[in-house]
């Protein structure tokens, strides 16, 4: 009894088939990506029932392109997936504090 979270990830849509050929070019193909990469989920359940749903999005924009290989540098400067986990339990915290559930 008492306050329980089932925390998991899934992932978002596959690429698009532009971004495939890129892939299967070694990114001579230029490709555009845009989008949610995976979704984080947090149920909370009271007394073993489920009380609060919460859904938070990790999303991605990029362009892939061999000619933009000098530049891969920039991407040192980007959150990468860890970050954006912690910001998103971090942020599902305080969303659920204000709910009152935590």
């Amino acid at each position: 009894m008492g306050v329980h979270i089932n925390a998991y990830q899934t992932d978002g849509p596959p690429p698009s088939t532009l971004c495939r050929v890129s892939n299967w070019t070694l990114a001579i193909i230029p490709c555009f990506a845009e989008g949610t990469v995976l979704e984080t989920h947090f149920d909370v359940f009271v007394d073993n029932r489920l009380k609060q749903s919460y859904r938070y999005n990790i999303s991605r924009t990029g362009i892939q392109w061999i000619g933009l290989l000098p530049f891969f540098w920039i991407n040192l400067f980007t959150t990468d997936y860890k970050e954006s986990f912690s910001d998103n339990v971090l942020q599902f915290i305080a969303d659920a504090k204000r709910a009152g559930l935590l």
